[in-house]
């Protein structure tokens, strides 16, 4: 590009020139207007290159927030395949609850009756029962009658408190107990064998009964059988070890009724299988 000076020096030259020189003034005109055309053009080009420019950094921008829309596009679509994936499941482990809360409707109208029925036959099983430890199945039975009607109980704590019932009696089954009760008025320590027998010693040790089935009553025992019970209340208290012990005890008969066995039949005395049978220990009979 020529620089300014230059040119003034080249109109300076022409100036000059015209005035030595006759008719040439009006080229020297035209040669000046060239010149101005030629700086006017040039400073066109300038401001043209530079709008050129600011377009050309404006589409760099734009192609660069193109670019950067598109990966940002592509991750939300990445993103949102998986928030599908993760609602289809939710979808169907919501449609597998509301199955479930179905079921276990459905189950609940069942099963009530079913536990209600089993509460039933539990009661009518200790009615007809040796009546030992009467109390504490009698609240056993009350809380489980009282659990049915409470609503803040649910239904898997009612069967969970059923089948525990149930399991406590089944325990009273196995080995031997002991509890201290009243019989006729006077205080005895009670020796039950399983289900199979009830023993009463007096606390003095002065006499022996036993449960009988047939009549629904305590009878008296002869009295060579109170060291025999005795022992076996201490073996009962784990105070000895368990032994083979020989008392009485009822069996059917052939007509249906409760019969006794003759004296020298044998009955293994054993603590409760389970632990913490629950039996009142008391004071040992002397």
């Amino acid at each position: 590009m020529t620089r300014p000076s230059s040119n003034r020096r080249a109109l300076a030259f022409m100036v000059g020139a015209a005035l030595l020189w006759p008719g040439a003034s009006a080229q020297a005109q035209d040669a000046g207007d060239a010149v101005d055309r030629t700086a006017a053009q040039r400073r066109d080009d300038a401001r043209s290159q530079d709008r050129i420019d600011q377009v050309d950094e404006a589409t760099r921008e734009a192609l660069q927030a193109y670019r950067s829309a598109v990966w940002e596009t592509q991750q939300l679509n990445v993103y949102a395949d998986q928030l599908q994936e993760l609602i289809d499941q939710q979808a169907a482990e919501l449609e597998s609850l509301r199955e479930q809360i179905r079921e276990l409707e459905l189950t609940e109208r069942e099963i009530m009756p079913l536990m209600l029925r089993m509460i039933d036959a539990l009661e009518r099983f200790v009615a007809l029962d040796l009546p030992f430890r009467q109390e504490e199945r009698r609240k056993r039975l009350e809380g489980l009658r009282d659990a049915m009607s409470d609503p803040s109980v649910s239904v898997a704590d009612r069967y969970q408190k059923v089948l525990e019932a149930y399991a406590a009696e089944s325990d009273y089954g196995r080995g031997i107990g002991h509890e201290r009760a009243e019989i006729d008025g006077r205080v005895h320590d009670i020796l039950r064998v399983g289900r199979v027998a009830l023993y009463a010693l007096s606390l003095d040790g002065s006499e022996v009964r036993r449960w009988d089935a047939a009549s629904e009553a305590w009878v008296d025992m002869p009295g060579h059988y109170i060291p025999t019970v005795r022992q076996a209340l201490r073996v009962s208290r784990e105070v000895i070890a368990p032994e083979l012990l020989l008392l009485p005890v009822s069996v059917p008969t052939a007509d249906g009724d409760a019969g006794t066995l003759p004296a020298l039949d044998a009955v293994e005395a054993a603590p409760e299988a389970a632990a913490g049978s629950g039996d009142d220990d008391g004071e040992e009979t002397p």
